[in-house]
């Protein structure tokens, strides 16, 4: 039951994510506009939910089939909501602290919540940061905000 609740849910957000992307500008002068990686993480969102809820059925069908009694319905746990959590926090102080200690601090809190050690967790947090920002402000060219560090 949780695999076709989760997938369900991925796949609706897949196609919002689509929906909103169609409204993004083009660039002048690329055969792509700022709407294509957004489209290609959707349609990866929307294909992973359905493929997940797909799964969760047969699972759901096996059990009714050998006679189990269907699982209630699952609690939300934290592994589960802090990525939401984690992008919603990213829209709302990346233009305060900027991309890159933004991202580091995301990427820190969920490494946390998983149960990595402390030091790997920073490390990765920051180097992954590093890399994210640098491939997309020097690399792609694409305008990210800037904290208080310029970075």
């Amino acid at each position: 039951m949780k695999d076709l609740i989760l997938g369900l849910l991925f796949a609706v957000l897949g196609i919002a994510v689509i929906v909103m992307a169609r409204s993004f500008s083009t660039i002048d002068g690329l055969q792509y506009g700022a709407d294509l990686f957004p489209t290609l993480i959707g349609t990866g969102m929307l294909a992973g939910g359905v493929l997940l809820a797909l799964s969760g059925v047969r699972q759901m069908n096996r059990a009714r089939a050998a006679g189990e009694i269907a699982a209630q319905l699952p609690r939300p746990s934290w592994t589960v909501v802090l990525p939401v959590v984690a992008v919603i926090g990213y829209i709302l102080l990346a233009d305060t602290l900027g991309t890159g200690l933004t991202l580091a601090l995301a990427m820190f809190m969920l490494f946390c919540s998983r149960g990595v050690r402390l030091l790997p967790a920073i490390l990765t947090s920051v180097i992954a940061a590093a890399i994210v920002t640098f491939a997309f402000t020097r690399l792609l060219s694409v305008p990210l905000p800037l904290g208080p560090w310029g970075f």
